[in-house]
């Protein structure tokens, strides 16, 4: 699967327990994170470090973890975590970038990431 297409997969997945209610979007900026690393074993411990995300000022919404089989073909599995964020605005998605936990995390994994596809869009 394009990694256009995997994005619209998760916004639609993670957006869809939204169904039917009223004011229930995470946001309307949405930061979309795939990571693949040198040494996917350490998938688990950048999830663990990335749960701290949350806590920052003006994340609306988020989710860690790694790809999920459902045995579909077309699904991109490729890398080995993704990360989802959403904010109210631009405003608070550039506090989250210059906000410590963010650069600790960044800086810490940054040399272990084999690649990462990231993707922001807006709208809900």
């Amino acid at each position: 699967m394009k990694p256009a297409a995997m994005l619209l997969a998760l916004t639609l997945f993670l957006l869809g327990g939204c169904a039917g209610r009223t004011n229930q979007v995470p946001g309307n900026v949405h930061h979309a994170v795939f990571i693949s690393l040198n040494d996917p074993a350490e998938a688990a411990s950048l999830i663990a470090d990335s749960r701290d995300l949350g806590n920052i000022p003006g994340v609306t919404a988020w989710a860690v973890g790694k790809p999920v089989d459902i045995g579909r073909a077309n699904i991109d599995a490729s890398y080995d975590v993704g990360l989802y964020v959403a904010f109210r605005s631009v405003e608070d998605y550039r506090v989250y970038l210059s906000h410590p936990i963010h650069d600790q995390l960044v800086t810490k994994w940054r040399p272990r990431w084999k690649s990462v596809l990231i993707r922001d869009f807006g709208g809900s």
